[in-house]
């Protein structure tokens, strides 16, 4: 097919509206939680690697603590982390995907009930995920010897930390479980039943077919997240993570210290200890870990957009959005990311990474060569760095 060819393609209408069959709205929905199954296994990799450094670090903290109310704190943060990680590894074993050889209504069974586990458990999020170390951690805190200075703002970072994370929670549970969920029950009813499939989940399963279909025509160029985009706030969280532990040394090591000295001298004291050079030989160590994180996170990450002759390709290829379908774009602005609002007729919004994406210049080549001449999106070739 020569380049001609291509750009004609895009405009065809079979291929904007494609005809979907049953055959190509399961194998949709099978890359659909084929991907989330993948996801779900790296986020649990994740959080069990942090709930085994939860209990080495504050299991340390127990056998070190005199206050008793303090120690209580550190316990349960600790049973905690055993909890959770019991938790994520229960659910997953309770719902193992359908073996080979199974039926549809089998497969699209045991997709519906691992997709209903992990709504339950996000939706739960508050009760087995944030108050039980929540409260630990509380409990730690005012049982440590130290000044109401120090006490009032942890526990205001704590609660507004707790918070982001339950909305984070919920906003991915009603963005992405819910709609996947109400997906494989109607096509469920429909594999059944033989009723027809609602018309609102062919429509929403639609671009995966399109895309799908897509993929047999035209390879897109494709383009990760930058490794130095991620590094940068893997770095936040890794020097993040060394402040929180040091000033919970700290806290400790006053705490059995039970220094009798004004608030402000104790004030000062505290700072001047966490910034001591005992402490502060250990950014090393974590700067490197947030370094080898973000590289493993980036190695580990697939294609997070693709620019065809079609148009744009997202979420690891499942997602094509042909150019025509694109009537706005919209700049969103976090910190120093821009990403891109894809606006489509009927007001539905899709995000699309933009200047943290790596190899800039052929990103902005690659949208100059595919896009038709004065699409909203080349306004915002002028963003992409000159490298």
């Amino acid at each position: 097919m020569n380049d001609d060819e291509l750009k004609k393609l895009w405009q065809q209408q079979p291929l904007r509206n494609p005809d979907v069959s049953p055959a190509q709205l399961i194998s949709a929905l099978q890359n659909k939680t084929t991907r989330l199954r993948r996801d779900l296994r790296a986020r649990d990799v994740r959080e069990l690697v942090a709930c085994a450094f939860v209990i080495i670090v504050f299991g340390y903290f127990f056998f070190n603590e005199r206050a008793p109310i303090a120690r209580l704190g550190w316990l349960i943060v600790v049973g905690s982390s055993i909890f959770i990680a019991w938790k994520l590894v229960h659910a997953r074993r309770t719902t193992p995907p359908a073996p080979p050889g199974a039926t549809i209504v089998e497969a699209l069974r045991a997709e519906l009930n691992s997709v209903r586990t992990q709504s339950r458990l996000l939706e739960s999020v508050l009760w087995w995920y944030l108050l039980p170390p929540g409260i630990g951690l509380l409990v730690a805190t005012w049982g440590m010897r130290i000044n109401l200075h120090a006490k009032i703002p942890c526990t205001l970072v704590f609660i507004a930390t707790y918070a982001f994370v339950y909305w984070l929670n919920q906003w991915a549970r009603s963005k992405q479980l819910l709609p996947l969920e109400a997906q494989l029950e109607s096509l469920l009813h429909s594999a059944e039943t033989g009723e027809p499939l609602d018309e609102a989940h062919v429509a929403n399963l639609r671009p995966i077919v399109l895309s799908l279909t897509a993929a047999n025509q035209v390879k897109p160029a494709e383009f990760k997240v930058a490794f130095w985009q991620l590094a940068i706030y893997g770095e936040i969280g890794f020097i993040g993570l060394w402040f929180v532990l040091m000033c919970v040394l700290t806290a400790s090591d006053l705490n059995r210290l039970a220094h009798q000295t004004a608030e402000h001298s104790a004030f000062l004291d505290f700072v001047s200890r966490i910034f001591s050079w005992q402490h502060l030989v250990w950014i090393g160590p974590f700067f490197l870990a947030g370094l080898l994180y973000s590289w493993l996170l980036q190695r580990m990450t697939g294609q997070a957009v693709g620019i065809s002759t079609l148009g744009v390709h997202l979420h690891e290829g499942q997602n094509l959005i042909l150019w025509d379908e694109i009537k706005e774009v919209r700049s969103l602005r976090i910190l120093n990311i821009r990403s891109l609002w894809l606006i489509r007729e009927s007001g539905e919004k899709t995000i699309m990474p933009w200047t943290s994406l790596e190899r800039s210049c052929d990103l902005k080549a690659a949208v100059e060569g595919f896009a038709p001449a004065n699409h909203p999106l080349r306004k915002y070739l002028s963003l992409l760095r000159r490298t």
